[in-house]
């Protein structure tokens, strides 16, 4: 069974009382199948698909499977149509055709427009073999939009008055808005005569914002619009806006003079080619430019002939000089203020002046890029990359930004944050987010006057262009390190090593990827090597390590360090520091070799089938406490073909403890004896071998396969085996205060949901499944839990709830539990997958009530002196310990609902909220584990006797020194 992790106080009582459990004789048999295939029924197609929209009200769900359908298994009631947001179930009928491979839920009234729906597939489906689709699974999708969208809110009221001059439009609208028809046409900005102002428009969902290229006119009416009809704006569903909606305003009066903020070159020498740029904060008017507001003169006072271009919306002038520049002469431009200076478009004078002398230097080279990573059309790049380029030259930071650089993909431009480097060279992009996997991507550097540019004005000539794919995997590198980061005892001659989750690129591992250094920072030499199918570097140091010394091995990262074979390389560089000790390590560490994780008192002579099982090596070091990962080997000899130790070893999942391999179908073993054992070194290079482990692999045989389909329990919350009217599982619910007679307001069933749901979601867990029953991997026991009686496949019964039946009835608060918390079938070898754990003599099930008994007697013993774990989560609940039960209150009504805001709640909210729910786990835990025990039995886990001797499948279980990670102890 596997330990069974999420320990609490009360799930500890109840195994403590769960020894005392009987094991009944088998039930009725089943015919089983004449092979073994315990593969999952799959949906191979469906319609429609997950979040699709604009489906046809009219149209009907389809799903295809891998296999027919039994007619039958459509009767849980687990298969239906319900609208998303209210839960109201759709009346459909449910048709199968295709030779009864294709499932067909077929309202009967057609659906309703603009409505999200949800189709839940019931996990008992099965196919004529009883295979199962084993998890509810479920998808949603939205009917047709038939409604334009809505400008629902402007930023800027029709009629405004004193609008700003560089104003920020934004227009939310009713819903999401398709990106291609937010366009320069279709969202226009116009003034009094009709002109269109350049905007530039950006699409947030369904929110648009538009932004003026320049400052607007002071004083002067504007006319926003936003265009309606076929050639307008549009949703998703390509409604269109039903008519243009225009929004007039007025803007300021400018009094405000323009200030001159910063001038291009910064320092005191310029390129001749240099065109000197002025930044001003507001849009300034080239019409007003005159000698008298800016000069431009060499070092003997002869003007300079230029012309004036303007950009950024006019608030940067380009000053561009008819011919280059003298070499050696000295240049000075000056902006005035006062009367004749340059003016903004109201005709506000500059309030500062500047000026700025550059003496010409010989530097006329055009910066150019020398490098770049990845570089033109690279494949299998890393989605965690940060793209990166060097020029031969310092560049100016100020064009370093999204408007000279842009990185984008199939879903347009990707954010990123820019850094430069301290000497000017290099540019690296980091991407707002990881990029996606397997798509492409191109990088574009901007050339010419308003791209990159050198310190002296010099501008790259031509735009750069390059262009990436990322590689279709998207998971991070996964490793084990040895020895620790931190060891401070280090053998004087020890190899570290690095094993990873999937195979390395051999060509990426070598002395420039893995490098080790003294503390002084000087490399010290050694030997890589990468070995264990491409995943385990070693590094061995080519002379003893001084002892007391601190060493660092580093996993350099990024596009020249270590990468996948799939091209994934690591984010950030790996560093193990670790210090050498004064003694030698002689001392081999212990090795053991073992089957399916069992422990050495279950490990010999045990028959496994031919494929699916787990070799596990454990190698424990006494002295130095890490291992030399990549010395793990696992020897086999047979009577047929096994994997070698390399090959064992590739396929493994390694760890600091040792390795795991799970044998595939590709490396079936023949039916026979075998033999194995295990070797293992430490990090100082000394080797151990473990004990030979002989086993046999024998075929599939009936008598000896437990789990030939996945094994239905139909947990019987329902039933009510003492016939007071209310079901034995509610009865229990009653007595802890998670429901209230009466149910005044309406939780009742709420709780009894989730109380079901938890159970189950337990006993899942235990048997390694998902929450819901689905298949969690190799691991998972293919068991699954139900409360819904299932149809046309065979299943067990588990009764659940209530005091032993056997029993004195007519026991409540304060009386004697029987100690007993339930009995179930013992069915060596599961032979009978329909065991009925519902029987009343002998009396079979889970008895929950018998726990509350116990609980609730030791509670009244020992409270106020001492309050059991017990008492502690249920004192607000129980009504017999003064506790006020689960919808007695109005607080309850508001913590149970299922849109409960545990942010928002109030103190008083929260307090009932943690007061029903901590209780409602604590006991839900509990009857999981007692439920997943008692199932335990009816699949064969021990032999059937009297506790704690008869019970005897081996000394770890039911009494026999037992762990709390035992099940069935």
């Amino acid at each position: 069974m596997g330990n069974w992790k999420g320990w609490n106080p009360l799930a500890c009582a109840a195994l403590g009382l769960a020894a005392g459990c009987d094991s009944a004789g088998s039930g009725p048999g089943f015919a089983a199948p004449t092979h073994p295939d315990t593969e999952a029924l799959s949906l191979v197609t469906q319609w429609p698909q997950d979040q699709d929209s604009q489906i046809d009200p009219g149209a009907a769900v389809a799903l295809q499977f891998d296999s027919p359908l039994i007619p039958a298994c459509l009767k849980d009631g687990l298969t239906y149509l319900e609208e998303r947001d209210t839960g109201l179930l759709v009346e459909s009928t449910l048709v199968l055709v295709d030779d009864d491979r294709s499932l067909v839920v077929q309202p009967t009234l057609p659906l309703r427009d603009e409505t999200w729906y949800t189709c839940h597939l019931s996990p008992l489906l099965c196919d004529p073999t009883h295979r199962l689709l084993e998890e509810d699974l479920y998808f949603s999708f939205r009917t047709a939009d038939a409604t334009p969208p809505d400008p629902i809110q402007i930023s800027i009221n029709s009629g405004a008055v004193d609008v700003e001059l560089d104003p920020v439009l934004s227009v939310s609208f009713s819903e999401f808005l398709d990106r291609e028809s937010v366009r320069s046409d279709s969202v226009t900005l116009t003034n009094a005569d009709g002109t269109a102002q350049e905007v530039t428009l950006t699409l947030l969902d369904s929110l648009v914002v538009v932004r003026t290229a320049r400052s607007l006119l002071p004083s002067q009416q504007y006319t926003f619009t936003l265009v309606g009809g076929e050639n307008g704006v549009k949703d998703l569903a390509g409604n269109p806006l039903v008519a243009s909606q225009v929004t007039s305003f007025t803007t300021a009066a400018d009094t405000q003079p323009p200030r001159l903020i910063d001038v291009f070159p910064s320092g005191s020498v310029a390129s001749p080619n240099v065109e000197i740029l002025l930044y001003f904060d507001e849009s300034m008017d080239l019409d007003s430019i005159e000698t008298t507001g800016l000069s431009y003169k060499d070092e003997f006072g002869n003007f300079v002939n230029f012309t004036v271009a303007d950009q950024a919306g006019g608030k940067v002038l380009r000053l561009v000089p008819a011919s280059p520049l003298v070499i050696g002469r000295a240049y000075t431009v000056t902006a005035y203020n006062g009367p004749g200076a340059v003016t903004d478009h109201s005709g506000n004078t500059l309030i500062n002046q500047r000026s700025v002398t550059l003496t010409i230097v010989a530097d006329d080279e055009a910066p150019t890029i020398v490098a770049s990573s990845p570089g033109d059309q690279s494949t299998k790049v890393s989605f965690n990359v940060n793209p990166s380029f060097e020029f031969d030259k310092s560049i100016d930071s100020r064009r370093v930004n999204e408007n000279t650089i842009s990185l984008t993909g199939k879903n347009g431009p990707v954010p990123f944050v820019s850094i430069l480097s301290v000497d000017g060279k290099q540019v690296s992009l980091e991407p707002a987010e990881p990029l996606t996997a397997g798509e492409k991507y191109t990088l574009t550097i901007l050339g010419g006057h308003l791209g990159i540019r050198d310190q002296f004005g010099n501008v790259m000539e031509t735009d750069h262009s390059s262009t990436f794919y990322t590689s279709t995997d998207n998971s991070e590198p996964v490793m084990t390190i040895s020895p620790t980061h931190g060891h401070s005892a280090v053998s004087p001659h020890s190899t570290y090593t690095a094993a990873f989750d999937d195979p390395l690129d051999p060509s990426t591992v070598h002395e420039l990827s893995v490098l080790c250094t003294d503390a002084a920072g000087n490399l010290v030499p050694g030997t890589v090597k990468l070995s264990g199918g491409d995943r385990i570097i070693s590094f061995e140091p080519a002379a003893d390590y001084k002892p007391e010394a601190w060493y660092m091995v580093t996993l350099v990262n990024g596009e020249h360090g270590i990468r996948e074979r799939s091209g994934i390389w690591l984010d950030k560089a790996v560093h193990t520091r670790f210090k050498i000790g004064l003694n030698v390590d002689t001392t081999p560490p212990h090795v053991e070799i073992t089957l399916n994780g069992m422990s050495d008192h279950r490990n010999e002579n045990l028959s496994v089938p031919r494929a699916g099982f787990s070799i596990t090596l454990l190698a424990d070091d006494p002295v130095n406490f890490d291992i030399d990962l990549s010395t793990f080997e696992v020897h086999i000899t047979g009577q047929g073909p096994v994997p070698s130790p390399e090959a064992i070893t590739a396929g493994a999942e390694i760890t600091k403890l040792g390795l795991n391999f799970r044998v595939p179908i590709d490396h079936e073993f023949e039916e026979g004896d075998y033999t194995i054992y295990a070797r293992a070194a430490d990090m100082a290079g000394n080797y151990a071998q473990s004990e030979l482990l002989d086993f046999r692999v024998a075929g599939y045989d009936m008598s000896v396969m437990p789990f030939e389909r996945t094994q239905i329990v139909w947990v019987r919350f329902d039933l009510d085996r003492d016939n007071n009217g209310v079901a034995d599982f509610e009865d229990d619910l009653y007595k802890l205060g998670l429901i209230t007679k009466g149910d005044p307001l309406g939780t009742n069933q709420r709780m009894i949901d989730i109380m079901r749901r938890g159970i189950l979601t337990q006993a899942h867990l235990i048997y390694e499944r998902k929450p819901n029953g689905g298949r969690r991997g190799p691991e998972s026991i293919s068991l699954l839990f139900t409360a819904n009686e299932p149809h046309g496949v065979p299943y067990s019964e588990m009764a659940f709830g209530g005091p032993d039946p056997s029993a004195l009835p007519g026991r409540n608060y304060g009386a004697d539990s029987s100690g007993i918390l339930g009995r179930a079938y013992f069915d060596a070898f599961n032979r009978n997958r329909e065991d009925k754990n519902t029987a009343t003599s002998p009396a079979l099930g889970v008895f929950m009530g018998e726990l509350f008994l116990f609980e609730a007697e030791t509670h009244s013993r020992l409270a106020p002196t001492y309050l059991t774990s017990f008492g502690y989560r249920f004192i607000k609940l129980v009504p017999e310990m003064g506790g006020t039960p689960v919808g007695a209150t109005s607080l309850d009504s508001i913590v149970t609902a299922e849109d409960f805001d545990l942010d928002n709640a109030s103190l008083e909210e929260l307090q009932r909220y943690f007061e029903v729910f901590l209780a409602a786990d604590d006991w839900a835990t509990a009857a999981g584990v007692i439920l997943a025990h008692e199932i335990g039995h009816t699949v064969g886990l021990v032999l059937e006797g009297i506790p704690p001797q008869g019970l005897y499948g081996d000394v770890s279980l039911h009494n026999q020194r037992p762990s709390l990670g035992d099940v069935m102890s």
